[in-house]
């Protein structure tokens, strides 16, 4: 489990950036067709129709924006800081949402969407029915669980990256990513 929770830590750096970059070229894929988008490193929704491009970018400035993040923040703590981790760190904690991606299997938060952009009452998006509930409050959990488990691998990897050991230490990741979030969210 520690391994899971720290990889930066248990694995070596350019076998884990090709196992990370292998599992991201499956994740693309299932996510073009689970119409998903990555709006940034920790959101992502679903579109009626998609494009390929749109989907693969969107995940790259996803993943470009944390691993900005990280290695700004670690060089500010410390100057040893390696590129190479935060990238796949940053490339790492994508993996849980190509899984939650098949969540759309159904077509559910794709036809809400379409449903959402068509209709001004929001009572026409509610889910029509039990199997369409289920997904979406199985969804619902799984996401906060994912936000949960992320937290905790940043946390335990960032440690490693950057040998944080404070809490200003992680008040500065912490500030970094807010205001890099807040400015990806008005640039894109």
């Amino acid at each position: 489990m520690k391994k899971l929770l720290n990889p930066i830590e248990f694995f070596d750096d350019k076998k884990l950036l090709i196992t990370n970059l292998i599992i991201f070229a499956i994740g693309m894929v299932v996510a073009t067709l689970m119409r998903a988008v990555f709006g940034s490193p920790i959101e992502f929704h679903f579109l009626s129709e998609i494009e390929v491009s749109q989907t693969i970018l969107s995940n790259l400035y996803a993943i470009g924006i944390m691993t900005f993040v990280l290695f700004i923040s670690g060089k500010i703590i410390n100057s040893k800081t390696r590129f190479i981790d935060c990238l796949n760190l940053s490339l790492y904690l994508r993996i849980p949402y190509y899984f939650l991606t098949l969540w759309n299997i159904t077509g559910t938060f794709s036809n809400m969407t379409s449903k959402l952009l068509n209709q001004n009452n929001i009572t026409e998006i509610l889910p029509s029915s039990t199997v369409d509930m289920f997904v979406l409050t199985t969804f619902s959990i799984l996401i906060f669980v994912v936000w949960a488990l992320k937290a905790i691998v940043v946390f335990f990897s960032f440690k490693t990256i950057a040998n944080a050991k404070k809490i200003s230490d992680y008040l500065i990741l912490t500030g970094i990513f807010i205001t890099s979030t807040i400015l990806y969210s008005f640039l894109f």
